[in-house]
């Protein structure tokens, strides 16, 4: 496996000649063969947006529980507040751990589109609401404008893919506009807190993504596992973003790119006695789009089966939609 992912500039991306961009395109088509991770730099973010969304982020983590809990995440596909199970231990008689704020758990608040179908059937599985905290007035604004970049980047990301695989700029954006999305909104504890100590990154399970893919704006190391069962450290470039492609891309391409089995870890050197706040916007495609594998040799030929977008998704996430002759939701 190669040592390195390429990190893609959009604004040069846009400006080189089509010599530089095939070569370009060639060694990103070459990184998501083998790890489904590259960097993203060169896009358009007004200065102070991001900073501010991680703001409102670490104000609201500071409110009480007992506020937190009135917009909690029910589901794995809902939005609101929830204590990431993957570093908390199981709730005791049905009730959430104490404080993360005391106790060092890791806690995200997911946040989701909000123009809605129309329908509430669909909108519950499809959109689902976004709950927010009593006085969110701030927090609101700011995620609507910086989720508003985010789905302009996005749409740049599918744009750049598509050109990658020889297809129309319009493929993957085409169908994407009114994509699903979530915004998360991740706290992460102080390196001197006990939930840290007892259990580091070092020791947190590798995950996969379900959407298309994600952005992700951490200063993080990355482990992926790469095509051939081998895993690499990579440290993010400042001001570019983290994208891995999510299990929704690989189906998509047939298994020509894949889904990366990752997980992230605090370098020693990142390390501090605060807490921190980082961001991933994962990004769909329209819930009721149609995926219908690439054939060879543009896809993988690794014989995905082709399925609603929504519906794909949800399945990977353990979440059941109910059958049309379900009277029930």
């Amino acid at each position: 496996m190669h040592s390195t992912i390429p990190d893609i500039d959009l604004s040069q991306w846009r400006s080189v000649s089509a010599t530089r961009r095939a070569v370009l395109a060639a060694d990103l088509d070459r990184s998501l063969r083998e790890t489904g991770v590259f960097f993203l730099s060169g896009f358009d973010m007004p200065n102070g947006l991001e900073e501010a969304l991680k703001g409102c982020g670490r104000a609201f983590f500071e409110l009480p529980n007992e506020l937190k809990k009135s917009c909690v995440a029910e589901t794995a596909s809902d939005h609101g507040w929830n204590l990431l199970a993957d570093d908390v231990p199981a709730p005791e008689n049905g009730k959430l751990p104490a404080s993360p704020l005391n106790h060092g758990h890791q806690e995200a608040f997911r946040i989701g589109r909000e123009n809605l179908a129309g329908e509430m059937a669909l909108d519950r599985f499809y959109y689902p609401p976004n709950r927010w905290p009593e006085g969110a007035a701030i927090l609101r604004l700011i995620a609507s404008r910086y989720t508003a970049c985010m789905v302009r980047v996005a749409q740049e990301v599918n744009a750049l893919l598509a050109e990658v695989l020889g297809l129309a700029a319009d493929f993957f954006a085409g169908h994407a506009t009114e994509a699903c999305w979530t915004q998360h909104v991740m706290w992460h504890p102080p390196a001197d807190c006990p939930a840290f100590v007892e259990r580091p990154p070092a020791r947190r399970r590798f995950g996969a993504d379900v959407g298309l893919f994600t952005l992700r704006s951490q200063l993080v190391e990355l482990q992926a596992v790469s095509s051939a069962g081998e895993y690499s450290t990579w440290q993010c470039p400042d001001g570019s973003l983290i994208v891995n492609l999510g299990s929704l891309m690989e189906r998509w391409t047939d298994g020509r790119w894949r889904a990366p089995k990752y997980r992230f870890v605090t370098p020693s050197s990142l390390l501090t006695e605060e807490e921190t706040v980082s961001l991933a916007f994962s990004f769909e495609a329209d819930p009721e789009a149609w995926i219908q594998p690439l054939a060879e040799p543009i896809g993988g030929g690794a014989g995905h089966e082709p399925a609603l977008s929504r519906f794909a998704v949800l399945q990977k996430l353990g979440v059941t939609v109910p059958s049309d002759d379900d009277t029930s939701w």
